[in-house]
């Protein structure tokens, strides 16, 4: 039977019989070996072809030998047999001497340039040649290069700058390609290509390098359209095709006729450019003139622009006389000057001035005046028309009632009590509106019908009134003295004309979220659900009065801070202060330094500035060197002869000594008064801690060794021990007078 697989054609050299190699020499095996593949595996052993691995479908005996391949079934299966690649017989051995693409390759060769691969010496693999695609193992062309014929539906690189050409069905570079030696090679480049400043753009499509951004722009004229210079607007006097095609923006048109591009009008053809030297209206002139008399235009100096003559207005660029003066011809269609009140007569065919006016030499003058006009004050409006002038804005008003409808007054508005048709015609202005049930006017709310006038005796929140009242009670308004306007009732809010309760006094009820008076002082407790005054403020009446301040906060002078916190009135500020001690932090007199005797951690706290320090080892606050406390104040000590009633208040080495009633500071045995009386200091022998402690500085010296006041050398003592005295070479001892040194106190 025949395989079930159908393999590729299988050829081998011809062979006996016997399945020995057939004669290579023969015309028949010349012919099988010019058209056969080698077998992979088959070797010519001693004349036989033995299978070493043979490919499925291979034909063969059973017994390892090649079945004869003249036979009818043999031919069949080489037909069906895979086809064996890239080999050759070399003395009948099947030899791998070129290589498909993607197998390695020795970086040197080996590659099939029959079969279109080469081998590529960086991955030392075949690769099949340019403009070939290896498919299913074989360098297959698919596309072609320029010049290369194709079958006019395709088969060109597009990757490689080619395209089939339907006539010539041949393959041709893409626009601004050259064929150079088969390649497509860019040397010019189309617009907004990058180039390099110097050139490569190409001067036949109109494209020339901008040195500026590096790419290529079209020349002058030319628009670029879908990469192509395309010149669609032209120069003026070139050659047009009758319907456009000149630059609007260089002020060039088409003309009809001579099929050449035209300058705008009035602007002239200066060397290839429209140039402007006469203007239109309302275009800038430069105040001295360059705008058309001929064409009934004038340089305004004011704007600067050319302005049309009088009775001109500008149409399209052209100042046109389509409006006349009073008792001008018209065409009885109109053209006459409705900016200065005339209007072309039907009949008469002249323009007459419209109502109101008068021809006043060649002027429509207005004598009498129409709703809105304005009028001298004095009169001169329409009292038919139901005008009447308005002292106050000069100008004609409509009468009560009437409306300005196209300059006549029209009743479309109706007092109280009038029939209307219940859709409206009352008046908002004059607070009337259509009841759709009676279909007579009535009175807006807060107003009453005051013959014939809807009158406003009460009003909404935030409406002014007399300051004596006239508010609605009933709707929780009260008129306010000072602004002249209805204000709410405490604890209510004006919400669209209704006084409305968003806000509660103290001890009201709460959501516990909120709805108390911030303004009033008011916040809602979130546990007992309750509306609570503000710190520093009290319940009094349901309203939370302010009677203790809290620091810095203003007082009358007399009080109404808080004892309990630490505050009182400032009668020069008028505002509360700290107590003594107490520092305002954060709306709170804090304690952060204390007075003498108070406890303290033992690293501070107290006041320097009051005298105060704090002792380490009592850890009380100890009033400063030479001062003693005085109720809660360290106060600076008593001088020598002051009266006292302790011994604290005298000064260091003094003691508060006398008769009942007479007590006085005086230094202790072996200290005196110094100069000033404010201190006690040491006569000889006394505790010093420098030489200012001594009671004579300039005859005594303190010796810090032992600590004591001693005579200073050429000094000695006297025979009590209490004076230093001058020693004299050969005369007797001197005394030193004992009287203190004023500039050693």
């Amino acid at each position: 039977m025949e395989p079930a697989l159908r393999k590729p054609i299988l050829r081998i050299p011809r062979a006996t019989a016997m399945v020995n190699v057939a004669p290579i020499f023969t015309r028949s095996a010349i012919r099988l070996q010019r058209r056969a593949n080698v077998i992979n595996g088959l070797a010519n052993k001693d004349g036989t072809c033995t299978q070493g691995n043979l490919s499925p479908g291979f034909p063969c005996d059973g017994k390892g030998n090649v079945a004869p391949i003249f036979t009818r079934s043999a031919i069949r299966l080489q037909r069906r047999a895979n086809v064996i690649k890239w080999f050759t017989n070399k003395d009948g051995t099947c030899t791998q001497e070129t290589y498909p693409p993607d197998s390695p390759c020795d970086g040197k060769g080996k590659c099939s340039a029959d079969l279109h691969t080469v081998c590529d010496s960086t991955s030392k693999t075949c690769k099949c040649d340019k403009w070939f695609t290896n498919k299913d193992g074989t360098c297959t062309q698919e596309t072609y290069p320029p010049d290369s014929p194709c079958d006019g539906n395709g088969k060109c690189s597009a990757d490689l700058h080619t395209v089939c050409d339907s006539t010539s069905k041949t393959c041709k570079c893409d626009k601004w390609f050259t064929n150079k030696d088969g390649t497509c090679t860019q040397e010019t480049y189309p617009p907004d290509s990058p180039c390099d400043g110097k050139g490569k753009c190409s001067a036949d499509l109109h494209t020339v390098c901008d040195s500026t951004s590096k790419t290529c722009k079209c020349d002058k004229w030319f628009t670029n359209k879908d990469g192509t210079c395309t010149q669609e607007t032209y120069p003026p006097d070139s050659p047009c095709d009758g319907n456009g095609i000149c630059s609007a923006d260089l002020h060039t048109v088409c003309d009809s006729t001579s099929k050449t591009c035209k300058c705008d009008k009035w602007f002239t053809n200066k060397d290839g450019t429209c140039t402007q030297e006469t203007y239109p209206p309302d275009s800038p002139c430069d105040g001295k003139g360059k705008c058309s008399a001929d064409l009934h235009t004038v340089c305004d100096s004011t704007s600067k622009t050319c302005k049309c003559d009088k009775w001109f207005t500008n149409k399209d660029g052209t100042c046109t006389q389509e409006t006349y003066p009073p008792d001008s011809p018209c065409d009885g269609k109109g053209k006459c000057s409705a900016d200065l009140h005339t209007v072309c007569d039907s009949t008469s065919k002249t323009c007459k001035c419209d109502k109101w006016f008068t021809n006043k030499d060649g002027t429509c003058t207005q004598e009498t005046y129409p709703p809105d006009s304005p009028c001298d004050g004095n009169g001169i409006c329409s009292a038919d028309l139901h005008t009447v002038c308005d002292s106050t804005s000069k100008t004609c008003k409509c009468d009560k009632w009437f409306t300005n409808k196209d300059g006549t007054c029209t009743q479309e508005t109706y007092p109280p009590d009038s029939p209307c048709d219940g859709n409206g015609k009352c008046s908002a202005d004059l607070h009337t509106v259509c009841d759709s049930t009676s279909k007579t006017c009535k009175c807006d709310k807060w107003f009453t019908n005051k013959d014939g006038t809807c009158t406003q005796e009460t009003y909404p929140p935030d409406s002014p009134c007399d300051g004596k009242g006239k508010c609605s009670a009933d709707l929780h308004t009260v008129c306010d003295s000072t602004s002249k306007t209805c204000k709410c009732d405490k604890w209510f809010t004006n919400k669209d004309g209704t006084c409305t309760q968003e806000t509660y006094p103290p001890d009201s009820p709460c959501d516990g979220n909120g709805k108390c008076s911030a303004d009033l002082h008011t916040v809602c407790d979130s546990t007992s659900k309750t509306c609570k005054c503000d710190k520093w403020f009290t319940n009094k009446d349901g309203t939370c009065t302010q009677e203790t301040y809290p620091p810095d906060s203003p007082c009358d002078g007399n009080g109404k801070c808080s004892a309990d916190l630490h505050t009182v009135c400032d009668s020069t500020s008028k505002t509360c202060k700290c107590d003594k001690w107490f520092t305002n932090k954060d709306g709170t007199c804090t304690q952060e330094t204390y007075p003498p005797d108070s406890p303290c951690d033992g690293n501070g706290k107290c006041s320097a500035g009051l005298h105060t320090v704090c002792d380490s080892t009592s850890k009380t606050c100890k009033c400063d060197k030479w001062y003693y406390n005085k109720d809660g104040t360290c106060i600076q000590d008593l001088k020598i002869g002051e009266q006292c009633t302790s011994k604290s208040q005298c000064p260091p080495n003094a003691d508060c000594l006398g008769g009942k009633g007479n007590t006085t500071c005086q230094c202790i045995q072996g200290y005196e008064a110094a100069a000033n009386n404010s201190r006690c200091v040491a006569g000889l022998h006394k505790p010093c801690a420098n030489t200012s402690d001594c009671s004579h500085p300039l005859v005594e010296i303190c010796n810090t060794t032992v600590g004591e006041c001693q005579c200073k050398k050429k000094y000695t003592e006297d025979s009590d021990h209490k004076k230093c005295l001058a020693r004299l070479m050969n005369v007797s001892w001197i005394m030193v007078v004992k009287k203190p040194v004023a500039a050693h106190p």
